[in-house]
């Protein structure tokens, strides 16, 4: 579905939202990087280390593009640990693998309050592994789906990945929420025509979706149930 504009809407234009798109790292979950810091321990690293060769490289791009696979991109970084500081230092590398980071479960909950009024989706930088990371930790099905950068072969800020979610979502792009924790990612959304927002906090985000008419039913709200007659 092509964008029918060039930039975000202009001053005192409303659009309606009818679905709210989410990042994953930063929003759905947090990271403290406890996997690398015990994977840096075990094989006597210099802390950091893991960091380093894993999220400044390269191959990290590539795998985030889907241009190598996510076991591709764990074995660069093995050899990369391997040319510097010996083969036994690869060790480290499991810790750091295993690692999925943290669900916010105040998100979580907000997400399945969302759902039951918008559709609501995921737009992730991202290898392929991130959808079995989410379904270990229980939270795939939040998500009519979860569309990641290396599956469409485009990242954010690139206005196309937001292109490319509106029209999975099968509307127009001006009438989605979005939200992310990096402000050039929601520039790039916002450039899409995306209603687009910095995540400062769940609190924060359910009075940002109530604004773009998004209400979301109460917390303490039990299920509906049918009554018998």
């Amino acid at each position: 579905m092509p964008i029918d504009r060039c930039g975000p809407p202009s001053a005192g234009t409303a659009h309606k939202v009818s679905a709210l798109l989410v990042d994953i790292d930063g929003v759905v979950r947090t990271w403290s990087h406890t996997g690398a810091r015990l994977g840096e321990e075990r094989a006597r690293l210099p802390a950091g280390t893991l960091i380093r060769l894993a999220y400044r490289t390269a191959e990290r791009e590539l795998a985030h593009l889907g241009v190598i696979t996510h076991d591709e991109w764990i074995e660069s970084i093995r050899e990369r640990l391997k040319s510097e500081y010996g083969a036994e230092s690869v060790v480290a590398v499991d810790s750091w693998a295993e690692d999925r980071g943290t669900i916010d479960h105040a998100v979580v909950d907000l997400l399945r309050r969302a759902r039951t009024v918008v559709p609501v989706a995921a737009l992730t930088n991202n290898t392929t592994a991130v959808l079995d990371d989410l379904a270990l930790d229980g939270v795939l099905s939040l998500f009519d789906f979860v569309l990641c950068s290396a599956e469409i072969h485009v990242a954010k800020p690139s206005p196309l990945a937001y292109t490319k979610a509106a029209e999975k979502l099968g509307i127009p792009p001006r009438n989605v929420f979005f939200v992310d924790d990096l402000a050039s990612n929601v520039q790039g959304a916002a450039f899409a025509g995306m209603h687009a927002v910095v995540f400062s906090g769940s609190n924060e985000l359910v009075a940002q979706l109530r604004t773009a008419g998004i209400r979301l039913p109460a917390q303490e709200d039990p299920p509906v149930r049918a009554t018998s007659s």
